[in-house]
C-alpha cells in the first residue's frame, strides 16, 4: 500500500513540476514577444501565466475573474484587444477560449449528468446563429464588426460548460457563491458612486447620464447602470429570503448589505427592474409564513424609511426622481417617448421577418433605415430592445424557436427545484427570480437574451439550480427530476 502511495505520490510531482516548467517557458516566451508589442499587449501577456495558474489551481477564482470581466468590472482601457476585420476580440472572449480549453485538458472524461438536459436546445441555438453569423457576412453584407459584436453574445453561452467544469465540488462552489455575492455589493457601491459623483468606474453597460422621465430630464439626478444589475438584485433578495428564515443573525450586516443593495438598484432607475425586485419580495412569502415573513416586513419597513430619510437629508431631488419615475410606469406604457420608439423597432423588425422568416437578417445585419440618433448611436439601425424580436430577426423563426425550447427547458427546471427542494431555499428562489426576471419581466425592453450581461447572468442561475437539485438528490438518494 505504501509503495503505491508513493507512486502515486510520485506521478503527482511530476504532473505539478511539468505545469510550473510549463508556466516558466510560457512566461519567457511571452515576456520576449512582449517586447515587440503595446503596453497593454505586455501586461497582458505578463499575466496569463498567473492566470493559467488560477485557472488550474482555483478554477472558482477563474471563472469569478471572467464574470468580473464580462461585467465590465475591470476596465476596457488596462485590457488588449485584437483587431479582425474592423471589429475586435475582447480579452473576455480570449479569456473564455483559453479558459475551456485548459479545463477540457484537466477534465478529459469530462461527463455531467446536471449539463445534459440542456445540450440539445443549446447547441441548436448556437448551430442557428452560426449559420446567421455566416448568412448576415456573406450575403447580407454586414460588416464583420458588428457580426463579430453581435456574435459574441452567443459566444458568451460557452460559459455554461465552463462552470460546471471549474466549479466541480462543494468547497468550490461555496468560494464561489461569495465571490458572486462580493461581486454583488461592489456593483452597487460602485453605480452609487457613479450616480453621486459622475465618474465612471465600468467599462460596459450605459454611460452615466442625465434621468430623463417622460421626455423631460432632471439634471441634478444622474442615472447610473451596471450590467450585473440582475446579479446585484438577486444577491438582495437572497438576502431578504435567508433573514425570513431566520438564517441570518448579524444585523447589521444584513441592514448595511441591504442598503448598498437596495440604492444600487434604485440610481439605475429600472424601472423593469423596480417591479421585478418587488415581484421577488412577495415569492418570499410561498415558502415563509408567520411571524418569518413579518419580521422581515418590520425590518424592510425600517430599512425603508431610512433611506427615505437618508435621501431628504442628502439627496433630496433623488427622493423625487424616484416617485416620479415610478408613478410615471402607466403613462410611460401609453404614449411615452421610450414607449413610442420601441414601437418603431418593432415595426421594422417585423416588417424585416416577412421578408426573410427563416434565415433573418443575420446577425449583424441592420433592419431600419438611420434616423437621427444614428449620428450619436452608431448600432441604432441593427439594435433591437425585446429580446424575442431580437432573436426572431436576426436568426429567424427556427433561432427563436430553439431559444423558447431552451428559456423553457430552464425556467421548468428552476420552478422544480425552488417548489420541491428543502435544501438552500433562499438560494433557490434567487436563481429562478434572475430566470424569470431575464427571460419574461424585463425581456420586453431589454435584450437580455443577445447580450453578455443577460446571458452569464442567466447561466449563473443555471448552474446554480442545478447544484442545488444535485444536492437534494445525494440528501434524499433520488433522482430529483425524475430522469
Amino acid at each position: 500500500m505504501y509503495q503505491g502511495a508513493s507512486v502515486g505520490m510520485k506521478e503527482q510531482s511530476s504532473v505539478s513540476l511539468g505545469i510550473i516548467l510549463g508556466v516558466v517557458f510560457l512566461s519567457m516566451t511571452l515576456g520576449m514577444l512582449s517586447v515587440l508589442m503595446p503596453w497593454k499587449f505586455a501586461i497582458a501577456l505578463a499575466l496569463v501565466p498567473f492566470f493559467v495558474l488560477i485557472a488550474w489551481n482555483y478554477p472558482e477564482v477563474a471563472t469569478g475573474i471572467l464574470v468580473a470581466l464580462l461585467f465590465g468590472m475591470i476596465p476596457d482601457s488596462i485590457l488588449p484587444k485584437v483587431s479582425v476585420g474592423g471589429g475586435r476580440l475582447t480579452a473576455e472572449d480570449l479569456g473564455m477560449l483559453l479558459f475551456l480549453l485548459l479545463l477540457l485538458l484537466k477534465n478529459l472524461s469530462f461527463h455531467t449528468n446536471r449539463f445534459q438536459p440542456y445540450v440539445i436546445p443549446l447547441i441548436s441555438l448556437l448551430g442557428i446563429a452560426f449559420i446567421s453569423s455566416v448568412v448576415a457576412f456573406l450575403y447580407k453584407t454586414a460588416p464583420i464588426k458588428d457580426v463579430l459584436t453581435e456574435s459574441r453574445a452567443y459566444f458568451t453561452w460557452i460559459m455554461l460548460p465552463i462552470l460546471f467544469l471549474a466549479i466541480d465540488n462543494e468547497a468550490r462552489r461555496e468560494r464561489f457563491k461569495y465571490i458572486i455575492f462580493a461581486i454583488g455589493i461592489l456593483s452597487a457601491l460602485a453605480v452609487i458612486i457613479q450616480s453621486f459623483t459622475g465618474f465612471s468606474l465600468f467599462s460596459k453597460g450605459q454611460e452615466v447620464r442625465a434621468l430623463w422621465t417622460m421626455g423631460s430630464a432632471t439634471a441634478s439626478v444622474l442615472r447610473s447602470t451596471t450590467p450585473a444589475m440582475f446579479i446585484m438584485s438577486a444577491v438582495l433578495i437572497y438576502l431578504l429570503a435567508s433573514y425570513s428564515l431566520g438564517q441570518i443573525k448579524n444585523g447589521l450586516f444584513f441592514m448595511t448589505s441591504c442598503l448598498i443593495l437596495t440604492g444600487g438598484i434604485l440610481v439605475g432607475f429600472g424601472r423593469g427592474l423596480w417591479l421585478s425586485v418587488i415581484v421577488g419580495f412577495f415569492l418570499i412569502s410561498l415558502f415563509t409564513r408567520g411571524s418569518g415573513y413579518n419580521r422581515l416586513l418590520t425590518t424592510f419597513m425600517v430599512l425603508t424609511l431610512i433611506l427615505i430619510s437618508s435621501l431628504m437629508i442628502f439627496k433630496p431631488d433623488y427622493l423625487m426622481a424616484i416617485s416620479d419615475r415610478f408613478t410615471s410606469i402607466t403613462s410611460e406604457a401609453e404614449h411615452g417617448e421610450s414607449f413610442g420608439r420601441r414601437t418603431v423597432e418593432n415595426s421594422y423588425a417585423i416588417s424585416k421577418v416577412a421578408e426573410s422568416p427563416i434565415l433573418g437578417v443575420g446577425l449583424g445585419g441592420h433592419y431600419k433605415p438611420a434616423g437621427p440618433e444614428s449620428l450619436f448611436w452608431e448600432s441604432e439601425t441593427r439594435y433591437i430592445h425585446n429580446s424575442y424580436v431580437n432573436v426572431l430577426t436576426k436568426i429567424g423563426f427556427p433561432g427563436l424557436l430553439a431559444m423558447l425550447w431552451l428559456v423553457l427547458r430552464m425556467q421548468k427546471r428552476a420552478w422544480h427545484v425552488f417548489r420541491h427542494t428543502s435544501v438552500e431555499k433562499p438560494l433557490a428562489l434567487s436563481a429562478f427570480w434572475i430566470l424569470i426576471t431575464t427571460t419574461i419581466f424585463t425581456s420586453i425592453t431589454q435584450p437580455n437574451l443577445v447580450a453578455p450581461n443577460g446571458i452569464i447572468s442567466i447561466i449563473i442561475a443555471v448552474f446554480l439550480v442545478e447544484t442545488i437539485s444535485k444536492k437534494a438528490s445525494h440528501k434524499s438518494n433520488l433522482n430529483y427530476f425524475n430522469e
